[in-house]
C-alpha cells in the first residue's frame, strides 16, 4: 500500500493541533500520534495494520482494538520523551472517561473500566 502523502499527514497534524488548542489534553494523543507519523515518513505504520493483526491474533477485547488505544500503543513504543508518553497516557484516560480513583459500585460499562484498569497497570 502506498503511504499517505506528506501533505495529507501535515493536514491531519494541523487539524489535530487546532482541536488540541480548543479541547486541551484530550486531543494530545492524536497530536503525538501524528508527530510520530511525520517523523517516520515514509515508513509509517497504519492503525488499520494494528487492527488487522489484533483481529487475526484473536483479540476479543473491544477496547484493545479501539483506534485511540492503537494510537497510544504506537506512541508509547516511539522515541518520544517519557514526559510526552505520560501525557499521551493521560490523554487516553481522559478520552476513556473512566475515573479509576473513584469507587463505582455499579459501573455503567464494567468491561471498559476493567480494560482501563489493566492498561494502567501495564
Amino acid at each position: 500500500m502506498e503511504p499517505a502523502s506528506p501533505q495529507a499527514l501535515a493536514d491531519n497534524a494541523c487539524e489535530a493541533m487546532a482541536l488540541g488548542i480548543e479541547s486541551g489534553l484530550s486531543y494530545l494523543l492524536p497530536m503525538l500520534y501524528n508527530q510520530g507519523l511525520l517523523e517516520h515518513y515514509p515508513n509509517i505504520t497504519r492503525l488499520s495494520n494494528g487492527y488487522k493483526k489484533a483481529v487475526y491474533d484473536g483479540e476479543r477485547e473491544p477496547l484493545a482494538i479501539d483506534s485511540r488505544v492503537l494510537q497510544f500503543k504506537l506512541v508509547s513504543n516511539s522515541k518520544l520523551t517519557t514526559d510526552s508518553q505520560r501525557l499521551a497516557q493521560q490523554s487516553l484516560y481522559i478520552q476513556a472517561q473512566e475515573a479509576l480513583s473513584k469507587h463505582v459500585s455499579q459501573p455503567r460499562f464494567p468491561w471498559r473500566r476493567d480494560f482501563i484498569k489493566k492498561a494502567s497497570e501495564s
